[in-house]
């Protein structure tokens, strides 16, 4: 083999990892040490900075001059000068008599470019769930982070021994990946560590108020107020309404000027009237906590009402997006507690009713009067901010803790999450520990043993479940029973009536003037009563129902283009032929069978006729067949 054949190898590259041009740190910094302005980085032509308020400023290729620039730097505009001179023509020095170049500014394309480098050179940066604005927040490894605008507290670690580590404060910017910018600043948590005098001192002004629950409400709310003080770090945020009549002090105590607005101030979002949109755009990325007065029921009596949908939404912790005028995703965070009065409570749906606690209050007794001193309660209102922070470090064993308990006498997860996370925040501002949490403790007044803590909270809400399974009913159980309850028109004389008795005349055969006049009330609305037959080719197809005993009767109900179902499923969750889904559902339902409705086939869900009514007499009612006139 000759010289020419050896195919010629790259010589190894011995330099050090971090010497390759794509790896190599600039040789000096790109911004001058002390910079008050911080780059973030780069998304596509776009640079994104930490002004010298620690505000986000973010730059695209036409907002770069010099009026911009001095905007970033701001109270620290003489920087730009100290580091970019910029100088006039040379003038006589009066002491020296030499020629002296005065800056008279800053060389504006320098500062351009070394900026747009130092972006660079931070890499990409995307702003998107990426930014965090007031409110509390919660790290990566479970420190409560509460941003007050100017400041921020940071608390909750614990360290390897168990003990907490002292709250600190720092500045607005970066922390862990996550900027928090310069905002408004909004009340902040008291300097000092308090007992829990702050807790046992608001749960006694709140048993001031005439409960109808007094011995659970107060409690409640108490912990309502605490998951409120650190909403956007709790793995699941509750909602809480507040609801009596005239006279029960409901201002008083969630008044603009109340007990509760004199704790929080502007650490809360309070409206009267927002539309959903408007809340998202009052919160966007915030986390603060937001008070509903008067939200009462609409005329119309819907429950599909956007702004409980948002609380529901909040619950979880969902983020919402939005289209924008620059058709853009906007982000807003729905991180964050409800809390709603009204004199009523407006219809919902279950889901939504699951997510709120309800505080009802009785009329003031006569004579008590409350007094509230406004700078007494901001303090109080402090040092409870504060109570959380110091005592976060053991939220989630005692959420644990209360969750199992809430377990056991059969909260589902969901009650688990809303009562046991407003449990824990209560315990965390009467309690300094887990200590009596979990174990029973005797009483040697009493001579007995009292439960643990959480068996008593426990089983003192274990009527909750029974009270939430009553409305907690399947969609298509509630389907059923809307269109059961449901008046048909009147037409040619006829009384309107509901669906149910409709269906019970058309089952009336004794009569076959009233069964037949039922029938066709029924299907000009888009129902029949059938049976089911068998085709030739194997399909499901249906016959009218003869009424005789032991026919299997199904109430045919048709779908979306059948006007007249969709005029009684109108305004309400199942309109535009979304009924279809929830009959389907029910036990014993059959779909997509082909079904003729005044001479047009269209496309029906067969549903037995026990799930809609029942045909059986019960006592003190009048036979049917005995007078039909009666029907």
């Amino acid at each position: 083999m000759g010289i020419a054949d050896i195919k010629p190898v790259d010589a190894p590259d011995l330099r050090p990892a971090n010497d390759r041009p794509d790896e190599r740190e600039p040789d000096q910094p790109i911004l001058p040490p002390g910079c008050p302005v911080e780059a973030l980085g780069r998304l596509g032509t776009a640079s994104f900075f930490l002004d010298e308020a620690r505000q986000m400023v973010r730059m695209s290729t036409k907002d770069w001059n010099d009026v911009a620039i001095l905007s970033l730097y701001g109270r620290r505009a003489h920087f730009l000068e100290e580091h970019w001179p910029r100088y006039g023509k040379p003038v006589k020095d009066k002491d020296t008599g030499r020629e002296v170049y005065p800056v008279v500014g800053f060389v504006y394309a320098d500062v351009k470019k070394s900026m747009i480098l130092a972006a660079s050179h931070a890499g990409i940066f995307d702003p998107e769930g990426r930014v965090r604005e007031r409110g509390a927040h919660r790290s990566a490894e479970g420190e409560l982070i509460l941003h007050c605008g100017d400041r921020i507290l940071l608390g909750g670690l614990k360290r390897i021994n168990g003990e907490g580590r002292a709250p600190r404060w720092v500045d607005p910017g970066l922390i862990d990946g996550f900027v928090y910018p310069t905002k408004p600043s909004i009340p902040k948590p008291a300097a000092e560590s308090p007992s829990t005098a702050p807790g046992e001192k608001t749960l006694a002004m709140l048993k001031t108020w005439n409960w109808v629950r007094p011995n659970i409400d107060p409690f409640l709310l108490l912990g309502q107020l605490g998951a409120m003080a650190v909403a956007g770090a709790l793995p699941w945020r509750p909602h809480s309404w507040i609801t009596g009549s005239k006279g029960t002090g409901k201002s008083t105590l969630n008044g603009e000027h109340g007990l509760i607005a004199a704790m929080f101030g502007d650490g809360v979002i309070r409206t009267a009237d927002a539309t959903e949109a408007g809340i998202r755009q009052m919160t966007k990325l915030q986390t603060l906590p937001i008070m509903f007065d008067e939200r009462e029921p609409s005329e119309q009596g819907t429950t599909s009402d956007p702004v409980i949908k948002l609380a529901r939404l909040a619950s979880s912790g969902s983020k919402i997006h939005r289209g924008s005028q620059d058709h853009n995703a906007a982000e807003f965070a729905a991180q964050t507690c409800f809390l709603f009065s009204s004199i009523l409570i407006p219809p919902m749906l279950a889901q939504d009713r699951s997510r709120l606690a309800f505080l009802e209050l009785k009329p003031l007794k006569e004579g008590s009067g409350i007094r509230l001193d406004m700078a007494e309660w901001r303090q109080v209102g402090a040092m409870l901010r504060r109570r959380m922070v110091d005592q976060w470090g053991r939220f989630q064993e005692t959420l644990d803790a209360y969750q199992l308990a809430l377990s056991r006498v059969n909260f589902d997860q969901r009650g688990q999450d809303q009562y046991g996370t407003l449990l824990a925040c209560m315990d965390l501002m009467l309690f300094d520990s887990a200590e009596g949490l979990l174990q029973e403790r005797f009483d040697p007044i009493a001579d007995d043993i009292e439960p643990s803590r959480v068996e008593t909270w426990a089983n003192r809400l274990r009527f909750i479940v029974s009270a939430n399974a009553q409305d907690d009913c399947p969609d298509e159980a509630d389907a059923a029973s809307h269109l059961a309850s449901t008046f048909l028109p009147s037409k040619g004389g006829e009384d309107p009536e509901p669906v149910a008795r409709t269906i019970r005349k058309a089952m009336l055969i004794s009569n076959t003037q009233v069964m037949n006049r039922a029938r066709a009330r029924l299907e000009a609305a888009g129902m029949r009563l059938v049976t089911t037959t068998e085709k030739p080719d194997g399909e499901m197809g249906a016959r009218a129902a003869s009424g005789l005993p032991n026919e299997r009767v199904y109430l045919a109900i048709g779908g979306r283009s059948i006007q007249g179902l969709a005029k009684l499923f109108d305004r309400t969750r199942w309109a535009g032929g979304v009924w279809t889904q929830s009959f389907g559902r029910l036990p014993g339902a059959i779909k997509q069978v082909p079904v003729k409705f005044d001479g047009r086939k269209d496309r029906a869900t067969l549903v037995p006729i026990e799930q809609i009514c029942s045909l059986d007499v019960e006592e003190g009612d009048t036979p049917m067949a005995a007078d039909p006139a009666e029907l």
